[in-house]
């Protein structure tokens, strides 16, 4: 499912909506038509069953969208184990 972009600011700010592709084969045409509509919109999207994919203007800057992407869904994970993020509704 999507990750909500208000979790923290910095995700908010840098990353912006982080939607969920629909499911397609690894490696298959079908998945980047999937993909492409979402990340030309944005910086991130994750691949349903498969992972994420992220993007910058260079390999540096696409990393770092990949470690505050999964920065912010470590932080999200633990709030709804808390009861008190995404995960607890």
């Amino acid at each position: 499912k999507a990750l909500p972009c208000d979790l923290l600011d910095e995700a908010k700010t840098l990353l912006g909506p982080v939607p969920c592709a629909s499911y397609a084969p690894a490696g298959s045409e079908d998945l980047a038509k999937a993909a492409q509509p979402h990340i030309l919109a944005g910086r991130a999207v994750l691949l349903a069953n498969h992972g994420a994919l992220t993007v910058g203007k260079n390999l540096e800057e696409a990393c770092g969208a990949m470690e505050r992407l999964e920065h912010t869904a470590l932080v999200g994970l633990y709030a709804g184990l808390l009861g008190a993020g995404p995960a607890a509704k």
